[in-house]
């Protein structure tokens, strides 16, 4: 009898270590405290959609009073009386205040208008813009040497220029306003500046439109950095 009972247990244990096996290799296997039974759960069909899901943001960065237009005119707009901005230039447009762009410089003709040849409605068409493709073909050098005594500057820096000084102004101002961040790049995009910053262990992507306010966060831990080597933001 013993013997007999003896193969039983063997056989029923046989059959429910086949069981779990044929469960584990099909499925996770999970077992919760308060329920003894065997729950089988489909694992994830491809780790690198779960990987790639971007977490929702546990902390916010702080970016307040950024004014990038601001900055931005303060690049080209500039002490220096030898260096006007485009946009200075295109304020003189009148009779009696009128500048011209030639070849990158800028000249008050305004005490030439009476003098020119062809009379001073030709050239009062052209105030505050630039003419040098127009100059070039209708006059001597002797209207060059002319036109040097009436020169009061250069063209000033242009906003595209300007894009490094400006990723840089965003980056120290997200450092400044989060002192235990670190910025690990500014990139511009079409009317928005995307910044990624390690930020409380967690890589932040931070969204900042034109005028320098944060429109969207978001974030991965760690493990995820990775997923944002190429990044749909970064193409």
């Amino acid at each position: 009898m013993k013997k007999v009972t003896l193969i039983f247990i063997i056989f029923f244990a046989s059959i429910v270590g086949v069981v779990y096996l044929y469960a584990f290799l099909s499925g996770v296997v999970q077992t919760s405290q308060g329920d003894k039974t065997l729950k089988v759960v489909d694992r994830p069909k491809d780790n690198k959609i779960q990987n790639s899901k971007k977490l929702n943001v546990d902390k916010n960065i702080k970016l307040v009073g950024l004014d990038i237009a601001k900055f931005k005119n303060s690049l080209i707009y500039t002490n220096n009386s030898s260096t006007i901005s485009l946009a200075e230039v295109a304020k003189h447009t009148t009779k009696d205040d009128c500048y011209l762009i030639i070849n990158k410089k800028i000249y008050n003709v305004s005490g030439f208008l009476q003098y020119h040849p062809a009379g001073s409605r030709i050239i009062l068409q052209y105030c505050g813009q630039e003419v040098t493709g127009i100059f070039a073909r209708i006059h001597s050098n002797r209207a060059w040497d002319l036109l040097a005594k009436y020169k009061i500057g250069s063209v000033a820096s242009s906003v595209q220029s300007a894009i490094p000084q400006v990723l840089q102004y965003i980056s120290n101002s997200l450092i400044e306003q989060n002192p235990s961040a670190r910025v690990v790049k500014v990139s511009p995009k079409k009317q928005l500046y995307i910044a990624k910053v390690i930020f409380d262990n967690k890589l932040y992507e931070v969204h900042i439109d034109s005028s320098g306010r944060i429109v969207q966060q978001e974030v991965a831990d760690a493990e995820n950095w990775r997923v944002w080597e190429v990044d749909r933001d970064d193409n």
